[in-house]
């Protein structure tokens, strides 16, 4: 089975990336995967260990034989308008006009409700019966793709995550870490403010998006000159920051998801990190896969936010219990299972 993945942005930092990474891993071991970006290679973007193809989008007849030469087309990331803006590309990414003179079956994932928003172009594609399925990281986010109408071969998956963190959770040090980007959607604020009254070391690390730096955290007081931000991570950076820390904060929220995975979690799951996370990324606590108090701690405010941190830090039952419980789960997440559903996904979908 040879599989093309689309890599649709220059965004070279959160999940989009990160997906696309432990696809292709997953992916190469039961077939051949190759990735692909449109435009000009002037910054890679992909995981440095993973090759990407570049192709001119100008050709669109030549670049779609290419395509075709593969059983599957999966598109990744949706187009971010957004982004193509930011980064001056001129004309939209071409991706759509070429995959509409592809034959083979196109598969493409939605990470987010949010992309309804930032990606246009990619709901009007995904509407005009070229997309032979769709394929969601989260349940949440097919139950809202699919009250869209996008119920093609629509199915949610496990992320595909590959652990890579030798940690067993022991001689873990008495600190507290962030390491998404800081962006609007991460809401950093709470941290920040929860800062004077936290009894323990606190560590940022991550992307900054300077305007949300200037519009949320500098009414604050708090700038990238602050002590506690360490700057961006690498892979190998990012395991031995979370093999440290006892504590995850991750604040995410996003309008119409939540209850599911994030790749912060996992990695913190994976480095035996126990992560408190946003009471708003609670959407059913029945039928979560995530749940409060068996997996993360969930805070509703900044002050709840110290009070947690100070109260659990050193409660080692529960973080010991809680570790264990995340250990489990990651069980779901061995390569071996993670291939099978895959596969058996991309097979169901030639048939």
């Amino acid at each position: 089975m040879n599989i093309a993945l689309i890599y649709c942005n220059d965004v070279k930092y959160g999940g989009w990336v990160t997906y696309t990474h432990h696809l292709y891993n997953v992916i190469s071991t039961f077939g051949k995967c190759a990735v692909f970006r449109f435009g000009k290679k002037f910054r890679q973007v992909v995981k440095e260990s993973i090759p990407t193809v570049y192709l001119d989008g100008k050709d669109k007849v030549r670049m779609s034989k290419v395509l075709n030469q593969f059983d599957i087309i999966h598109i990744v990331n949706a187009v971010c308008e957004k982004e193509v803006k930011r980064f001056k590309f001129g004309e939209c990414f071409p991706e759509y006009n070429i995959l509409a003179l592809c034959r083979k079956p196109i598969i493409m994932t939605y990470h987010d409700p949010g992309e309804c928003k930032s990606s246009p172009k990619s709901l009007q594609f995904s509407k005009s019966g070229k997309i032979s399925g769709f394929l969601y990281p989260r349940p949440q986010v097919k139950s809202f793709f699919d009250s869209l109408g996008f119920t093609k071969n629509s199915k949610y998956l496990p992320k595909p995550f590959i652990r890579s963190c030798a940690t067993s959770g022991n001689n873990k040090e008495n600190e507290v870490v962030s390491i998404s980007r800081l962006d609007y959607d991460k809401y950093l604020e709470f941290l920040i403010q929860a800062s004077n009254t936290i009894n323990y070391p606190i560590k940022i690390y991550g992307f900054a998006n300077r305007l949300y730096v200037f519009h949320k955290l500098e009414k604050l007081g708090w700038t990238l000159n602050n002590s506690m931000y360490k700057g961006e991570y690498s892979n190998e950076e990012r395991n031995i920051i979370l093999s440290k820390a006892k504590l995850l904060v991750d604040m995410s929220a996003i309008a119409n998801d939540g209850g599911g995975t994030q790749y912060t979690f996992l990695e913190a799951f994976d480095c035996g990190t126990i992560p408190i996370l946003n009471s708003k990324w609670i959407v059913n606590p029945d039928t979560d896969e995530l749940k409060n108090g068996i997996n993360f701690i969930a805070v509703a405010t900044s002050a709840e936010l110290s009070m947690q941190v100070n109260s659990i830090m050193e409660n080692e039952i529960l973080l010991t219990k809680i570790r264990s419980n995340n250990y489990k789960f990651l069980e779901e997440y061995s390569l071996n299972k993670l291939s099978k559903l895959y596969y058996d996904y991309y097979k169901s979908v030639l048939k």
